[in-house]
């Protein structure tokens, strides 16, 4: 067994490119999440501050859309891979 496959076991690109997104898109959903908790800091934080409350608006608003994003081009990414697949006869399985 080396790097997690099997002797002999088959490995298909599409395979690889679907963990590839999979990782990356995962990857950008937490650096989102992230942003929108420290945008919700800042808005909770700025005791009165103007600039400090748009900032943390502006970051909130920014991370929701990032996230929405992310959530797109899963479901872009999975179509496709589907699509890809099933026009060249594989069968892919998505497993969460």
């Amino acid at each position: 067994m080396t790097a997690g496959i099997a002797q002999g076991e088959n490995v298909h690109l599409e395979d690889i490119a679907v963990n590839i997104i999979n990782i990356a898109l995962g990857i950008f959903g937490i650096v989102f999440t992230g942003l929108l908790i420290y945008g919700g800091w800042l808005y909770m934080t700025a005791s009165g501050n103007q600039d400090r409350v748009e900032q943390g608006v502006k970051t909130i608003r920014w991370a929701i859309i990032g996230i929405l994003i992310v959530i797109t081009s899963y479901a872009i990414s999975i179509f496709v891979a589907q699509n890809i697949v099933e026009s060249t006869g594989g069968v892919l399985e998505f497993n969460n």
